[in-house]
């Protein structure tokens, strides 16, 4: 202990008193590292927090089920329910209808609408009314009794001001209907799935509204225990063509995947902010050995040893760390809040919905923050400690050894980073790991540090070429300045490296920005083309699963003005467990207006295979997660129908939802 307060009162006389009396500099690296540590850990909470916003719905939408029937592409007929229940495993069936529906107030907010049979549904879900008392049974039959009732989620009610006995108009895909508000629902269980902002209504009361009599989305059913795979192959064989059992994480796996894929890319932008913190974690702490080595001798003088002058300066890079990350903590609480926001957001509008209330603090993802940030800022500081034990009691700063340990220093780190920068391309093309791009973010960090290790090198390049050219424009001053450039070894070039880190990954979002917008620009002009779009309200949060009704169809064929139809229907799938887009139009009316970006494939060889029904196309994003290209053979089976076509071409598709197939539109499956 007497060390260790020894130690502390050293540091306290020969380092914290250094950093008051240059405020000026120790503030801006505090800030820095502060920047980056809030970014860093701003980000990562708010996509935790939307991944576990995320998770929770969709455990909680789940319940106990243990098995989901389905139709890809498609709808189950509520008959198989009682089916399914005569089966000896099964011991329990809920159909299971849900949409996104729009109160008729402006600017509101669609919600999710879930249509069950209270009564089958509560062996499986907790649905649970805000209030306890002898009437809650009463309420739940009047959900049976009455048509057009619903239960509503606490942020409805608050937002809405809805209270028992209140009416909400609500707008489906074609019609307006008046719910009458029976009571609010308990924030627990399905009830907090969107953030709070469901209801519930009886499933009959559902399928008239929608206009889907004796159609479920699927059917969630409950095991008896020990249930064997040759049950489940009995419960399969009753299951008509077309309709299969699935498991209720698929959903969940798939959609955690690509958030989990989103936050990986966003903690590594992230990761850069805190690179850049380090250069000037180290800079600070460099200049600060070099500036005081005449101290440094005498501590060597009157019996310090080298270990102690390091664990002086490697303690320097500790102390601003802890710091800089304590500084961090208001900035967060400030950003996170936008960035929350802006993620979820994202995350909604390019893979999954998710509805993110509160954000929860993960103890360890503040660990995770506190660790790096303190890591990163010692490993700046581990080298000019090392350098600060070399001072020799003796040494007197003799300016010619400085020089030629100068002029050698530079040299060895070009080496080192056009050793770096060589590995960086092999890298690149190396295969992901069990979907992890581990090799490309490899890369990426060589690149940086490569060309950090060539600024010393370089400044001392440019020094001596400049400083000739600048005596002669102004003066000597001017010259001295270019010689400076030269002569100041890895202390300029630390500066150096961070501002070319942080200019090179500016440029980088830049160009590739600019980049994106041009093409998407102009892959919406070539192959989104038509002069007016019609599709049924909510088409795109309700994953377009409510096609245009045939009376509207009808009309639109009747129209006697020259227009060009090109129908078009889109099922959202899954291929092993990537999810996708799966779309039908028709090719031959599309080519005359429309064309594709094609990656693989011939297009005047495919064109006609493709009007005839002869094959698909597949995006790059398809090809790329499934592992199919050109020649191989598509299989999927959609509302009951089977396919197996080869595949013609790779497209290249800026949609999301993972990977984005097409294939022979509506009317060409009615003339086969």
């Amino acid at each position: 202990m007497p060390k260790v307060a020894l130690f502390l009162r050293l540091f306290s006389w020969f380092s914290i008193r250094h950093m008051l009396k240059h405020r000026g500099r120790t503030i801006t690296v505090l800030v820095g590292i502060a920047l980056g540590a809030a970014v860093f850990t701003s980000i990562r909470l708010s996509i935790h927090a939307s991944l576990d916003s995320f998770s929770k719905s969709m455990n909680s939408i789940s319940g106990r089920t243990d098995w989901t029937v389905v139709r890809p592409g498609g709808r189950v007929s509520d008959t198989l329910v009682g089916l399914l229940l005569r089966h000896p495993c099964v011991r329990a069936a809920s159909p299971i209808l849900s949409t996104y529906v729009k109160p008729v107030q402006k600017e509101a907010e669609p919600f999710l609408l879930v249509g069950v049979d209270p009564i089958m549904d509560r062996s499986l879900r907790s649905w649970q009314i805000d209030r306890l008392n002898k009437e809650d049974a009463g309420l739940w039959l009047d959900l049976l009794k009455y048509p057009y009732t619903m239960f509503i989620g606490h942020p409805l009610s608050r937002q809405f001001e809805l209270a028992a006995g209140d009416f909400l108009t609500l707008e489906h895909t074609f019609r307006k209907s008046d719910f009458r508000v029976l009571g609010k629902l308990a924030p627990e269980g399905p009830a907090i799935v969107e953030g709070g902002r469901i209801a519930i209504t009886d499933i009959a009361t559902f399928q008239e509204f929608t206009n889907l009599h004796g159609l479920i989305d699927r059917i969630d059913l409950r095991l008896r225990p020990a249930v064997s795979e040759n049950d489940l192959e009995g419960i399969r064989r009753l299951l008509p063509e077309g309709v299969f059992l699935q498991s209720p994480t698929e959903t969940r796996k798939s959609g955690q995947q690509m958030i989990q894929a989103y936050q990986l890319n966003l903690s590594i932008l992230s990761f850069v902010s805190l690179f850049v913190g380090m250069f000037l974690v180290y800079s600070i702490v460099a200049l600060n050995a070099a500036s005081r080595r005449h101290e440094l001798a005498i501590l060597r003088s009157i019996g310090a040893s080298s270990h102690l002058l390091f664990l002086l300066f490697l303690s320097e890079g500790l102390f601003l760390g802890v710091a800089g990350w304590l500084m961090a903590i208001p900035i967060s609480s400030f950003l996170v809040k936008y960035l929350l926001y802006g993620v979820s957001k994202t995350i909604s509008v390019l893979f999954v919905r998710v509805h993110v209330e509160n954000l929860v603090l993960s103890g360890w993802e503040i660990l995770l923050s506190f660790g790096i940030t303190v890591f990163i800022s010692a490993l700046s500081a581990y080298h000019p400690a090392r350098k600060a034990m070399h001072v020799d009691p003796k040494e007197v700063l003799s300016i010619s050894r400085q020089e030629k340990i100068l002029k050698k220093s530079p040299f060895q780190l070009a080496v080192i980073g056009f050793f770096f920068i060589f590995f960086v391309w092999p890298l690149s093309r190396l295969p992901v790991i069990s979907g992890f791009p581990l090799a490309g973010y490899v890369a990426i960090f060589l690149l940086l540090t490569g060309f950090s290790f060539l600024s010393p090198w370089g400044l001392h390049a440019m020094g001596n070429f400049f400083a000739l050219f600048l005596g002669r424009l102004g003066g000597e001053p001017a010259r001295l300045a270019g010689l400076y450039v030269r002569d100041s070894g890895s202390r300029t070039s630390i500066s150096v490296g961070a501002l070319i880190t942080a200019v090179a990954l500016y440029t980088a979002l830049v160009i590739m920005v600019h980049s994106f917008r041009e093409t998407v620009e102009i892959w919406v002009n070539q192959t989104i083309s038509g002069d007016l779009f019609l599709r049924p309200k909510m088409a795109d949060i309700n994953h377009h699963r409510d096609p245009l009704p045939p009376e509207v169809i009808r009309t639109i064929k009747n129209i006697k003005a020259p227009v060009d139809l090109v129908p078009y229907r889109r099922f959202y799938l899954n291929y092993d467990e990537a999810l996708y887009q799966f779309e039908a139009m028709d090719f031959q009316n599309f080519a005359r207006y429309g064309k594709f970006f094609w990656i693989k494939g011939n297009p005047s060889q495919s064109l006609p295979k493709l009007i005839e029904g002869e094959g698909v196309l597949v995006s790059e994003v398809f090809a790329s997660q499934t592992g199919l290209t050109v020649g191989d053979f598509y299989q999927s089976r959609i509302e009951g129908a089977a396919l197996q076509l080869p595949i013609l071409g790779v497209i290249r598709d800026y949609r999301t939802q993972g990977g984005d197939l097409s294939i022979i539109l509506l009317d060409i499956f009615s003339r086969k």
